[in-house]
């Protein structure tokens, strides 16, 4: 079948089952089709653009985009983040993925009147991305571990304020700390909080994600996300805490608790310099000699009309604040 005969279309809920064969083929993991409805339909910032190849008895290939709301400086805007690029290997080489994101894309332009991306690619459709697609790498991620077993050791002993427990649902004190978070220091940052944070968070991840509150006398004052993504090791995926209170307060506290799990944790390096000494305090370091599982680099790529949003050069690493939890 030429890419001709595929029918190129919009997404719909009745490809679920046929985009989880696909999923299939192309990352060898199963999910089921409530996770395509959780991540393309359920998301509080809207529904997913999508197109896909349609072979008649079975999808070829799939390409779409999810918004996110974000803070940039002081202006919510709205973000899509490129997610799930997907053909089958019997469909590939057949320009099926330049195609559907120029749909996709052309479909975003026509909703909202602009195209500002992001996205962290595979290794794969990096290469797709950067040389046909126009976006632009502008970082790879550096990681930082740290042992469990020193972790847990510092500060024990100290006789501190600070409760930490797991929340493993919505709940209104994790809403309160968010509301009242530091500010990325006017960077471009996903805006992690009330429905959208409780969508990713708690909603039909395969990430495993758990979520600590770390509590003192007079109410919560932090919150860590992080995941268990081997037997082994543990991804620290987004941290902050009230403006109004000092995060060596908290920080500790938060990751003894999270390296109750595994024995390696990790991160990305933080781009604000106060959680970077924040991490470097609890023994978070570049590492080489890293496990092999978290070698493989991740990029950070983005894509804009005008390579302006709300003031800021889109296309300048400086840009912006990341944390794990905004990966898709």
């Amino acid at each position: 079948m030429t890419p001709d005969e595929l029918a190129l279309r919009t997404l719909n809920a009745e490809d679920f089952g046929a985009l989880a064969d696909l999923f299939e083929s192309c990352f060898g993991i199963r999910v089921g089709s409530d996770y395509f409805h959780w991540k393309y339909r359920e998301n509080p910032a809207g529904s997913a653009v999508a197109f896909v190849a349609d072979a008649g008895d079975r999808l070829a290939a799939f390409y779409g985009v999810i918004p996110e709301p974000w803070m940039v400086g002081t202006d919510e805007v709205r973000v899509f983040q490129s997610m799930d690029t997907m053909t089958h290997p019997d469909f590939q080489r057949r320009g099926l993925f330049v195609r559907l994101a120029e749909l996709t894309y052309d479909q975003v332009r026509a909703q909202t009147g602009a195209c500002d991306l992001v996205g962290i690619p595979g290794p794969t459709s990096l290469p797709g991305f950067t040389r046909k697609l126009g976006w632009r790498e502008i970082f790879q991620f550096d990681l930082l571990t740290a042992p469990a077993v020193l972790i847990r050791a510092l500060g024990r002993g100290r006789r501190g304020r600070i409760t930490v427990e797991t929340v493993d649902h919505p709940d209104e004190r994790v809403h309160m700390v968010l509301r009242h978070a530091q500010n990325p220091g006017g960077k471009a940052a996903p805006r992690l909080e009330g429905d959208f944070f409780d969508w990713r968070v708690f909603g039909q991840s395969p990430k495993r994600l758990r979520v600590a509150l770390a509590t003192a006398p007079d109410g919560p004052v932090a919150v860590c996300v992080y995941g268990l993504t081997s037997r082994r090791t543990t991804l620290i995926s987004f941290v902050t805490g009230r403006s109004d209170v000092p995060p060596r307060v908290w920080f500790p506290p938060l990751m003894r608790f999270a390296a109750r799990h595994g024995t390696v944790l990790y991160t990305w390096r933080p781009q604000m310099p106060e959680l970077g000494r924040l991490f470097r305090s609890m023994g978070f370091r570049s590492n080489p000699l890293m496990p092999a599982t978290l070698r493989q680099p991740l990029s950070f790529i983005v894509r804009s009309d005008s390579w302006r949003v709300s003031g800021a050069d889109w296309a300048d690493a400086g840009s912006f604040s990341l944390q794990p939890l905004m990966q898709d």
